[in-house]
Formats: C-alpha cells, structure tokens, sequence
C-alpha cells in the first residue's frame, strides 16, 4: 500500500492549496448569518440622573440586572447601558428582544425581582427620571456589519 502523505514539493503545495480551498468554501457555505427576528421590538429607556455619584451608583446596580437578563432571557438581544456624550448625567437603556411578549413577560418577571432585590439602595439614591419609548423595528438599515 502506498504512503497517502505527498512526497514531492509539488505534491505538498497542491494539497495545501486544496486545504486551504476547501476551508474558504465551507465557511462561506457555513457563514452564520445574523437572524432577523420578525417584527423585533425595542425599549429605549431615558435616564436623567441628579449628580455623577447618583449616576455611577445606579450604573453599578444595574450591571447585575444585565447579567441577570443575559443568562435567563435568551430573547433579549441586546440590553446595554449607554451613556450620553452631550450630557454626562443622561443615558439610556437599549433594550432589544425578539417580540413585545418577549419584554412584557420574563423581562417584567426580573425587573421586579431585581427591584425588590435593590429596593432600599434605589431609594437611597434619590429619584431618577425615567421616560421610556417602544420602537418596532422595520428592518430598513442594518443592525451590524
């Protein structure tokens, strides 16, 4: 029986170059392409904060809200704390699921959780104005690249 590893020099480039073919064909084949969910639904929370302390504190709790949303609501898509450049003491929240259902129900089942978990700190806080805008998505323009 014949030895299946090429020899020559030649032998060797052509099956590198056939490797490296193959690969490039398959991921393209394979390429994961983002999902578009239908009709996805967008919260985007406004907040208006008092002072940077007030602002840095909340942040902070809010990080575990974050991580609570990622592990358990795999139909959140995105939910990040974004902070304004014109005005350090305003920022918001995007929130982005696949479906409004998807928001009001095991999203409002942490919130709450999460609340009554922060309640006392919330309200050492002081007041923080909040003011929230439902957006559907139309799917002209793109999300990523």
């Amino acid at each position: 029986m014949a030895c299946p590893v090429p020899h020559t020099r030649r032998d060797q480039v052509w099956l590198a170059l056939g490797f490296g073919l193959g690969a490039a064909v398959a991921a393209a084949l394979f390429k994961k392409k983002a999902k578009q969910h239908p009709r996805a639904h967008v919260l985007m929370v406004k907040l208006q904060f008092d002072n940077v302390f007030q602002k840095a504190d909340w942040k902070n709790m809010w990080s575990d809200m974050a991580e609570t949303v990622y592990k358990s609501e795999p139909n959140c898509l995105s939910y990040q704390f974004c902070d304004g450049e014109d005005d350090t003491l305003v920022c918001i929240i995007y929130e982005r699921y696949a479906t409004r259902a998807d928001l009001d129900g095991p999203h409002q089942v942490n919130l709450k959780a999460w609340q009554s978990r922060y309640a006392e700190y919330m309200a050492g806080l002081g007041e923080v104005k909040m003011e929230m805008m439902h957006f559907t998505e139309s799917y002209v323009g793109y999300m990523s690249k």
